[in-house]
């Protein structure tokens, strides 16, 4: 027998590996461990974890021992396997759909079920390997269902959609799967579904205004009825009008209603909308309406198809940013807050950007505070299609100084990108040396890491390096890190351009010195060293008198180095792929000639290029480490570390009593299975010390709200929940954070949720 809790622990594990490893264990024996209750929440937290290999090992192990489970946790399993199939992953998706296949025989409410599989085929909003893999299983789940008649009509209609060999077959022969279906029920539900499906499409025609006759419709459908050719694709029933996606129960005809988006749906398909789309005025206003839908994936899929379809059939993307900049001037704040919320989506598709930056650059300097912060969000990406790059990069200078913190940072954000591409490099770089001198720190980073990659394209190096040695002593602490940084990269610049072996050397020395000092620079927040110990390591290999043996014993030092870096971090694993990737540049080094100096600084060459290409990902983990670092400490000045620490502890207690009273509350009703899993959630956080527990605090809120909002319904009567969601998610005072958690516990019985049949 396994220990449960070591495998418990284990599937909180920052190693993917252990957490898959955990679930091949819970799976294999869980009909003999002590709290299969346990098992069962492990393996369903561990189906939407941020990993797509131990989602897809979790969805595996529900669907194995799902026929073990309880009524109340089939219900669960099943809706989980039905949100994944919306997931933005081929191989999770399949995985779901193969989950729904094979435990469909043991779901107690079969007819339910089939109602969920019939949705998902039948939903615009499905991806195509979805419908594709219930529809090849549909002879397997026909022999399970109780009401084959029901089921058999259901198929009759899907058939009228799906250009399908299975359900060909289904339909013109189901005495292969069912002998004892009676011949006579078939040949009636065959006629009565072929008269709905006139009658639907006659509705949906008249609706519509189609000029085509009624007649014409009626026939075409009945050659796609009985399939007329194999090869002919059937075409996807479309809306009646432009705004509707009620859910109708009509599946019948070839024009039938567009149905409601699934709460977890990824995507619309193009044939979600009408042929002649309204105009630009109209288009706006349904990304609005999309654009108000809490789930992501929703949002994303369905805004960003109605865009491409739009751009298809009208080739004019450019009106609707232009409508969109009319209604910036709207004298109404939740019009222009709308509509700031829509700039990033509707960017992309616009055909002539060459103006968009100075649009950009307006609205940042304009009144409304939202605008000014998404207008100014997206500077970085537009800059490049400036035209006149040198007025631009005034914009973004004069912007990084703007009052406005948000607008500071966007246009700070944009430096880096934006500076190769700006035609008066040298006057640029005194314009990064003065925003290192800013009082926000943020730029002052922002400026002061741009002059690393800026020094190989400024032209007058000799100067920029004067100005290096001025900025290592200023007294601010991220300018000077960054200072010997970009000294470091200058004296690699050196090596490269060295046409003797000693100058090759010196500068690798020089660059490893200054590497040095800048680690030695004390930082916030615990951020990895990536620099120093490579740099180090390749000088070592390069001046040893055995250098391949030399390399072998530096590459496994660095190793080790870098994995102890990143222990603490969550992008461990991208850090140590890089790690890696360096070690084996490690390696390349001890196998060159001392002799073939080109070899060798072919070789510099690349290891600079590979540094490069994990900037981001290192000024993002030092970003984070920062702004973590910073909330704490803004933080401390208000009641004290120790206090502060107090007071969450007494929170933290008030919500785990407040989900023990609403649990009990709840008994009886509809959200009773969903208070008590909060209860039970809730009841396993545990807090100690902020530099200790915080992150796992906030790693276990996070799941307790992703929780809610898979469980909770999307309904008007519960967008008050959703909206108090939202604001706790957006809360940067942490103790204030939890407080709301424990006003939004006890909304729970308040929510409207489904009563299974």
């Amino acid at each position: 027998m396994i220990d449960q809790d070591i495998v418990h622990d284990k599937t909180f594990s920052p190693l993917s590996s252990e957490r898959i490893e955990a679930m091949g264990q819970l799976s294999a024996s869980f009909e003999s461990v002590p709290d299969r209750q346990q098992a069962f929440e492990d393996m369903l937290r561990l189906s939407s974890d941020k990993c797509d290999e131990v989602r897809e090992s979790a969805v595996s192990s529900l669907s194995t021992v799902f026929s073990k489970l309880p009524e109340s946790g089939k219900i669960q399993a099943w809706e989980r396997f039905i949100n994944l199939t919306a997931y933005p992953s081929e191989k999770i998706l399949k995985a779901a759909v193969q989950a729904l296949v094979s435990t469909f025989p043991h779901n107690s409410n079969k007819e339910n079920a089939w109602e969920d599989l019939m949705e998902l085929v039948n939903s615009n909003s499905s991806l195509e390997d979805v419908r594709t893999g219930i529809i090849r299983s549909l002879p397997t789940l026909f022999l399970h269902i109780p009401d084959r008649k029901k089921a058999y009509s259901d198929l009759v209609h899907l058939a009228e959609k799906e250009d399908s060999d299975v359900l060909r077959e289904l339909i013109e022969n189901p005495d292969s799967i069912n002998p004892q279906f009676p011949e006579e029920d078939l040949e009636k539900d065959r006629k009565e579904c072929e008269e709905k499906g006139k009658i639907s499409e006659e509705k949906s025609r008249k609706e519509c205004g189609e000029k085509e006759s009624i007649e014409e419709g009626r026939k075409e459908s009945e050659k796609k009825l009985i399939g007329k050719k194999k090869s002919e694709k059937k075409e996807v029933g479309k809306p009646e009008r432009f705004h509707d996606y009620e859910p109708s129960s009509e599946k019948a005809g070839a024009f039938e209603r567009a149905r409601c988006l699934r709460k977890d749906a990824a995507e619309f398909s193009a044939g979600s909308y009408p042929a002649n789309l309204p105009d630009k005025k109209e288009v706006v206003a349904e990304l609005i309406r999309l654009n108000s839908d809490p789930d992501p994936l929703v949002r994303r899929g369905a805004m960003d198809s109605l865009l491409a379809l739009y751009s298809r059939r009208t080739g004019k993307m450019q009106d609707i940013w232009g409508e969109l900049l009319e209604r910036t001037k709207d004298g109404d704040s939740a019009v222009r807050k709308e509509t700031a919320e829509l700039l990033a989506h509707v960017l992309p598709g616009v055909e002539e950007k060459a103006g968009v930056f100075f649009d950009l650059v307006h609205l940042a300097s304009g009144q409304d505070t939202q605008l000014r912060k998404r207008a100014a969000e997206l500077l970085s990406g537009a800059f490049s299609h400036a035209e006149d790059k040198k007025r631009a990069w005034g914009e973004l200078v004069r912007l990084a100084s703007s009052e406005d913190r948000e607008v500071r940072r966007g246009a700070a954000k944009a430096l880096a990108p934006a500076y190769p591409e700006v035609p008066d490099k040298g006057k640029a770089w005194k314009d990064l040396v003065r925003l290192s001198g800013y009082s926000d720190s943020f730029v002052q980073r922002a400026a002061a890491r741009t002059l690393t990659p800026a020094f190989f394209h400024v032209p007058d190096k000799t100067g920029a390096w004067r100005d290096l040695q001025l900025l290592i002593e200023d007294p601010y602490t991220y300018v000077r890190k960054y200072a010997f940084r970009t000294l470091a990269r200058a004296s690699l610049w050196r090596s490269l351009k060295a046409e003797n072996e000693a100058t090759y050397i010196y500068g690798l020395k020089e660059a490893a010195g200054y590497f040095k000092e800048a680690s030695e620079i004390p930082f916030e927040g615990d951020t990895p060293e990536f620099y120093r110990p490579f740099y180090e390591a390749y000088l070592y290999i390069i001046v040893s008198d055995r250098p391949l043996e030399k390399a072998r014993l530096e590459t496994k030092l660095y190793l080790s180095k870098a994995a102890r870096e990143a222990r603490d971090l969550e992008e461990k694993r991208k850090l140590l792929d890089k790690g890696e990737k360096f070690a084996e540049l490690l390696q390349a080094a001890g196998k060159l000639s001392p002799e073939d100096l080109p070899a060798r600084k072919k070789l510099l060459e690349t290891c600079i290029r590979e540094f490069d290409r994990a900037t981001e990902l290192f000024k993002n983990t030092e970003e984070e480490a920062i702004t973590a670092k910073k909330i704490v400490k803004k933080e401390y000045p208000k009641i004290g570390k120790v206090l502060l620490e107090q007071k969450l502890k007494e929170t933290l207690s008030g919500i785990r009593y407040k989900a023990r009273i609403t649990c009990l509350k709840a008994k009886g009703t509809p959200a009773e299975n969903l208070a008590c899993t909060v209860s039970l959630k809730v009841r396993g956080w545990k807090f100690e010390a902020l530099e200790k527990d915080r992150k796992e605090l906030d790693r276990q809120l996070e799941s307790l709200l992703n929780v809610l909002r898979s469980k909770i319904p999307f309904v008007p009567e519960n967008m008050y929940i959703f909206e108090k969601i939202e604001d706790i998610r957006q809360e940067e005072d942490l103790l204030e954070r939890y407080k709301k958690v424990a006003r939004l516990v006890s909304l729970i019985p308040g929510a409207r949720m489904p009563s299974r049949k």
